[in-house]
């Protein structure tokens, strides 16, 4: 998964007067607790910012008329391009925040039968997707997900069950260690060729902290089991 920062780099002075702003369309936040905790998906970074200006984030985000009374503290996130200018009046919102309660991999024990065809597919995008995330290119993956994904029906499927846990059945046949992120983004991309509706989510915890990434739709957790992702929150859903 990605790495943990201490923030991200610093950008020329930006004007204090500012009043309305947005977080850019590569970063998105959940709140941890009273903590905004942030995911860079063009720096490959999650990162948290000082005690100070985390606790000015909360409140512009959920104060009206705060950007007023935090002009100086404002500046200073424009400065760090945690935020920028915007002519919206509505605040940036953290992630959703909604995780089923239910997992296929619980819940169909044991998991479909494995198939040639599935088999196959997923090697080849677990190849694809780790190849290209060596090479940068994680963002990229990311926006296709989101374009491949806006014309798929969001009710949810009959099919995706039965589909969903042969995949996972034929992914325990391949001889590549098993990573949260690269499964995640091979699964999505023969779900989307099916025509299958699902929700990328990215999560994070904090103490120690840790990241994860997993598909579900509005039933079902797909690829993890339920106590696995209740102990993350989720920071980016596509």
């Amino acid at each position: 998964m990605m790495r943990m920062g201490a923030r991200p780099g610093r950008a020329p002075s930006a004007v204090a007067s500012i009043m309305s702003f947005t977080i850019p369309d590569h970063v998105s936040f959940c709140m941890v607790g009273d903590e905004p905790v942030f995911l860079d998906v063009n720096r490959d970074r999650y990162f948290r910012l000082e005690p100070k200006l985390a606790a000015v984030f909360s409140q512009l985000c959920t104060t009206d008329g705060a950007a007023a009374r935090y002009r100086a503290e404002l500046a200073r996130l424009l400065q760090t391009r945690v935020v920028v200018p915007s002519s919206e009046d509505s605040p940036p919102q953290p992630a959703r925040d909604f995780i089923p309660d239910q997992s296929l991999v619980e819940e169909f024990s044991p998991l479909g039968t494995p198939r040639a065809r599935l088999t196959v597919e997923m090697l080849i995008g677990l190849l694809h997707v780790r190849r290209a995330i060596r090479r940068g290119r994680l963002p990229a993956l990311l926006r296709r997900v989101r374009e491949n994904k806006a014309d798929l029906d969001l009710d949810s499927s009959p099919t995706a069950a039965s589909l969903v846990t042969c995949c996972l059945a034929s992914r325990r046949l391949l001889p590549i260690a098993p990573n949260c992120l690269t499964d995640s983004l091979a699964l999505s991309s023969l779900l989307i060729r099916r025509r299958i509706p699902f929700e990328l989510v990215f999560g994070v915890r904090l103490s120690p902290f840790a990241a994860h990434c997993w598909l579900q739709n509005s039933e079902f957790v797909f690829n993890d089991s339920l106590g696995s992702v209740l102990d993350f929150k989720p920071i980016l859903v596509i």
